[in-house]
């Protein structure tokens, strides 16, 4: 009994940080920007990218699974083909398909407004898996509340911040996390938790500008050890 104690308390102590991290989060993702971007009638966007995120979005919704990879508009009249990955912008368009009918210009803000934070939350959670991977309680909730703090995070999971940085950590820490828990099994669990971090990681390439970053990362960290 008195050894099972501490463990149990341990671990009480790691989930109450996790929800306390997930409180914290999207209370600081949410609430300051809550009156720029959804107070009036019309959304209103943080940073210059957003806006060109929402025009891929607002013509994949109505062209899906289409979506712009020349831009006649950007390099006008010539166009120009666009750098960033088609997964960010055709999630938030299938989602705003399938949630909001009809799926017109003004729904689809709000909806890619508000889906940001929520996608900061799945990142908090990521980091709380990797945690869980490689730390004894409560060290998981200890990286997960922490990691909803840095600022870094928090700005590019801010309510009405349209941008695909927001996924970077999420893949990140979910393909580490993944890979470290396949170490800690044998046979095929093993080899089923290595697929799954390598497929995570090469999904990366389809979300956000920096998957070659990430396969790089998760292919030291895999020779380090």
């Amino acid at each position: 009994m008195n050894d099972e104690t501490p463990g149990r308390g341990r671990l009480v102590a790691d989930r109450g940080l996790l929800l306390l991290a997930l409180l914290t989060g999207v209370a600081i993702r949410t609430l300051p920007a809550w009156k720029a971007v959804l107070a009036g009638p019309v959304t209103r966007f943080l940073g210059a990218d957003s806006y060109y995120h929402l025009r891929r979005i607002q013509y994949a919704v109505h062209h899906f699974p289409s979506i712009l990879g020349v831009d006649p508009y950007v390099n006008f009249p010539e166009g120009a083909r666009i750098i960033w990955p088609a997964g960010f912008d055709l999630l938030l368009a299938a989602a705003s398909r399938i949630l909001l009918h009809p799926p017109g210009p003004a729904g689809v803000e709000r909806l890619c407004a508000l889906a940001v934070p929520l996608l900061g939350l799945a990142a908090i959670l990521a980091v709380y898996a990797l945690g869980r991977a490689a730390l004894p309680a409560p060290g998981a909730g200890m990286a997960a509340l922490t990691f909803a703090l840095l600022p870094y995070p928090v700005i590019y999971s801010l309510l009405g911040y349209v941008d695909h940085h927001v996924m970077e950590p999420f893949f990140l820490a979910l393909a580490a996390a993944l890979l470290l828990s396949s170490w800690t099994r044998e046979g095929p669990a093993a080899a089923l938790f290595g697929g799954l971090a390598g497929a995570i990681a090469s999904l990366s390439f389809w979300f956000v500008t920096d998957g070659a970053v990430m396969v790089a990362l998760i292919c030291a960290l895999a020779t380090w050890e």
